[in-house]
């Protein structure tokens, strides 16, 4: 599910789209020596980023959702996250040629739109990660991320999670430390699962496996150091 991305705290609507807000909570700054991947940053990842937009239906409500996108996409066929949105239906679906029609219909509508252009790259990501294209999705997420030009939310955890499914142990614990330097809830195991507890299953799987080898390291490490 696309939305289970964001930290879901409303739904607020957009025109005809029903749009999941997203927000970020502040974490003590903490210095984090990283692999490559990570650039050696001591880094954190706070900055808001509109591209990371999914939508979430309510309880009963996929359908009106559904036809909400629909709607949008009558009246203005060049509606990127609408595009974006059917897009990753249709991946989920198994219609990967619709997938890949409205990903490149998205595109070509985002050319003038760095955040537009970001947000198709953030959405195929999550397309490809959940059809077992995770190198692909990795590429797409470093797009969307460096079209944004600053620290978005969503990054580490993201890519802590797709180093994790390729089975790199290391960058993905590396990974997960700048999540939780950057936002303390991801290191709360009841913060982290209300915070995926919309994600789809086999990507929570890959969460919660992450994250006891990580509190696991974690607490090794502190033991070691008494």
């Amino acid at each position: 599910m696309l939305s289970g991305r964001l930290f879901v705290v409303s739904l607020v609507f957009f025109g005809s789209l029903v749009a999941v807000a997203s927000s970020t909570a502040a974490a003590a700054e903490v210095a984090v020596e990283g692999t490559a991947d990570i650039r050696g940053a001591t880094a954190l990842y706070r900055d808001k980023d509109p591209a990371a937009l999914g939508y979430h239906a309510r309880s009963g409500q996929k359908n009106q959702l559904r036809n909400a996108v629909r709607r949008t996409l009558k009246k203005d066929p060049q509606n990127v996250a609408a595009l974006a949105q059917r897009a990753y239906w249709h991946a989920e679906s198994g219609n990967i040629k619709a997938a890949r029609r409205d990903y490149e219909a998205a595109t070509a509508a985002s050319t003038d739109n760095p955040a537009n252009r970001a947000r198709v790259h953030w959405s195929r990501g999550w397309s490809r990660y959940g059809q077992g294209d995770v190198a692909g999705a990795i590429d797409d997420w470093h797009q969307a991320e460096k079209l944004h030009g600053g620290k978005p939310f969503w990054v580490p955890y993201t890519y802590a999670v797709a180093y994790w499914t390729l089975g790199d142990r290391d960058r993905a614990l590396a990974w997960y430390d700048v999540a939780v330097a950057s936002n303390a809830s991801w290191g709360d195991e009841a913060a982290m699962k209300k915070r995926s507890s919309h994600w789809e299953d086999g990507e929570k799987e890959k969460l919660h496996a992450l994250f006891a080898v990580w509190r696991d390291s974690r607490s090794e490490a502190t033991a070691s150091a008494h």
